[in-house]
């Protein structure tokens, strides 16, 4: 069987009421959509359970209308469709084979997943949870990117290395770009949406970041960095990009004024997922299951030095950025737990078992409510945020200086991998 890495991306949007969320409300209410599915399960003190179809693998919020979306590879090759009103499934949507990453532009009200084996795109209405249109793009489309200001939807084909650009109001592929080797990225994308900048990592030996122009759609740069990057953000406050190089175990750091490298900075073995803070300007550096060290580094973005180290389970997958209370969220996969940390004192201040080999997190900051898609468990985890003990636990931290800082937004990113 082939070698899967799926990532998501998940940025938390300013919230804009439209018509269509005040729609989806009415029409929720008009249908009964909140009687289906079977109601939450309490499996423990800090978190609840809904049960969805088989294997959830990736999972995504529209915080407008308060629904959560997770997709199902395998035997499901379906999307479920969460209330966060009422905690319960309100619908089930078949789209094709093997859906990796499911992506929501909470503007639009629309929801698109990747088919890696239909080499497709299904695009939902939130409105409905019907399937408005299906479009064909690369091999093993894989990441998706949404530029909420231009209404631009870009997928990253991980077999063709192609990025496949379509035009969010016509559904149409307007472009279809050939870049690097983007094959075991864990993160393909960022974007500068002011700049309507595009950047794109390349793995391997040859490690470095494809620079495409959102007006033009073409490959305007090239960027060496560090070995087999696996991971890129972007921080729009600085203007700064950080790769996670998983062959040499640094972060490259790079002005994106310049594309030029600025600094690369030493972290623990084997790094995978990175998340920024912009308006703190903070990064968080997780490693993969072939670290000995499972440690979230805590680097300053203005001295580029790792002022902390803290303790976390093993296999990290995603981070996730609570800016409203200044918590960061650590998916562990090998754990099957969250590390919750606190952005104020880079100290860890719980961990909430959840179930099997958990890959994906999203948060909704309006309802102050985490959701984690279990891939071996058929149910999502409800963290609500009031569950979290906010006492330290310094048994599992490591001090090195710090320089404190708070933070905000959300930017998560996970990976799986299978082999037959």
């Amino acid at each position: 069987m082939k070698l899967l890495h799926l990532t998501i991306i998940v940025v938390l949007s300013v919230i804009i009421i439209t018509d269509a969320s005040i729609a989806y409300a009415q029409q929720e209410q008009a249908t009964g959509l909140e009687s289906m599915g079977p109601p939450p399960v309490q499996n423990s003190s800090k978190r609840f359970d809904i049960e969805v179809e088989f294997a959830p693998i990736s999972i995504a919020v529209n915080p407008v209308t308060n629904m959560i979306y997770t997709s199902h590879t395998s035997l499901a090759d379906s999307i479920s469709v969460i209330s966060g009103k009422t905690n319960k499934t309100v619908s089930v949507i078949k789209v094709g084979k093997d859906p990796i990453h499911v992506a929501v532009n909470s503007v639009t009200n629309m929801v698109y997943v990747t088919n890696s084996n239909s080499h497709s795109l299904s695009i939902i209405s939130g409105l409905t949870n019907l399937v408005v249109d299906t479009v064909q793009v690369g091999e093993i489309p894989r990441d998706v990117l949404i530029n909420t200001k231009t209404n631009t939807i870009y997928i990253a084909n991980e077999l063709s290395s192609t990025i496949s650009v379509i035009d969010g109001k016509t559904n149409n592929v307007v472009s279809t770009i050939s870049v690097c080797n983007i094959s075991g990225a864990e993160s393909t994308f960022a974007i500068d949406q002011a700049e309507n900048t595009i950047y794109v990592t390349c793995t391997g030996p040859d490690g470095a970041i494809d620079v495409i122009s959102g007006t033009t759609n073409k490959v305007i740069d090239t960027i060496p960095v560090g070995l087999d990057p696996t991971n890129v953000v972007f921080n729009p406050t600085t203007h700064m990009l950080y790769t996670a190089n998983n062959g040499d175990y640094t972060v490259s750091v790079v002005s994106a004024k310049t594309d030029k490298v600025v600094d690369t900075i030493p972290v623990e073995l084997f790094p995978t997922v990175v998340a920024v803070n912009p308006d703190t300007n903070m990064i968080y550096v997780a490693n993969d299951f072939n670290s000995s060290s499972n440690k979230l580094s805590v680097i300053d973005g203005q001295t580029n030095k790792v002022v902390a180290k803290i303790g976390i389970g093993s296999g990290a997958q995603n981070i996730a950025v609570d800016s409203s209370n200044d918590i960061i969220y650590v998916v562990n996969y090998a754990s099957n737990s969250i590390s919750v940390i606190s952005g104020k004192t880079n100290t860890l201040i719980d961990t909430i078992p959840v179930g099997a080999l958990p890959t994906s997190i999203a948060i909704n900051n309006i309802t102050k409510t985490v959701y984690v898609a279990n891939w071996r468990s058929d149910f999502v985890s409800v963290i609500p945020m009031t569950y979290l003990d906010l006492q330290t636990v310094p048994e599992f931290t490591f001090a090195v200086p710090i320089l404190l800082a708070s933070f905000v937004s959300v930017i998560a990113f996970y990976r799986i991998q299978f082999k037959k």
